[in-house]
């Protein structure tokens, strides 16, 4: 495995950037044009595409409904927890 020295690592990042802005079912082919044979670009790349696609599909299949049931039980958590840091005064002028 190639050392991700910072020219690897832009490499990576822009065929990646490259590949997220075409259709996911055109993507596979332009990094492997584009890598010019690279193995192991192409293997990264492709890696990070597919966590990519799992993160997108979790997010697309969670129920927002139950998401938002869960954020108002835990909001009046949150705020009587952030209250002493948000309800402060000055007890002393500074001068």
């Amino acid at each position: 495995m190639k050392k991700l020295d910072p020219k690897h690592w832009q490499r990576i990042e822009a065929l990646l950037d490259e590949a997220l802005d075409l259709a996911p079912e055109a993507r596979e082919a332009h990094v492997r044009k584009r890598a010019e044979g690279d193995e192991e670009l192409i293997a990264q790349v492709l890696n990070m595409l597919e966590a990519s696609k799992e993160a997108e599909t979790f997010l697309d299949s969670t129920n927002r409904s139950d998401l938002n049931k869960r954020w108002r039980v835990c909001l009046p958590q949150l705020r009587k927890m952030l209250k002493p840091l948000l309800s402060w005064s000055v007890q002393v002028p500074i001068a």
